[in-house]
């Protein structure tokens, strides 16, 4: 019966804030940069910020020499972490 009684509150409070207009449901997602402006050739295991608002995004993509990093988003453009094979990595 908890469970229920959160459950409707919740609804509830969710409700209020799409009457009231703070919470819009016709928000749309975008990529970051642009679409493209990634383009990683594998998927991601991690996304994660820092205080200063940059994004990092890390996984299985590779740059033009075949190496993995670690991508880094400043608010305008993607970049590799560290500058171009700064990680080295292969694997």
């Amino acid at each position: 019966m908890k469970a229920f009684k959160q459950n409707i509150l919740k609804a509830a409070i969710v409700c209020f804030l799409i009457i009231t207009g703070i919470c819009k449901l016709n928000a749309q997602w975008s990529e970051l940069g642009g679409n493209n402006s990634l383009a990683p050739d594998g998927g991601f295991n991690t996304i994660c910020s820092d205080p200063m608002g940059n994004i990092y995004a890390a996984g299985y993509f590779s740059n033009g020499n075949s190496q993995w990093y670690v991508a880094k988003f400043n608010g305008a453009t993607w970049s590799e972490l560290g500058g171009p094979n700064a990680l080295g990595a292969h694997n």
